[in-house]
């Protein structure tokens, strides 16, 4: 699997969880780093991605504040 199909799994399927609990309307940035790094940890010891892979791949844009990824 390469990333931008990881990402879109974990778009599609765990993101949306992880903003259901946002009930204040902030996001969590920690709860949505922690998803990304157990999908991630899943899809590696499932063999579906290389432990290069595991280890190489940042987090996606949505786990952090948009200062933190665009360079502010």
């Amino acid at each position: 699997m390469n990333k931008s199909k990881a990402l879109s799994e974990w778009r599609g399927c765990y993101l949306p969880i992880v903003r259901g609990r946002e009930t204040d309307g902030v996001p969590d940035y920690p709860a949505r780093n922690v998803s990304w790094s157990y999908y991630t940890d899943g899809l590696c010891k499932a063999g579906e991605i290389t432990l290069k892979q595991y280890e190489s791949w940042s987090s996606p844009r949505e786990c952090s504040r948009v200062s933190d990824w665009a360079g502010s």
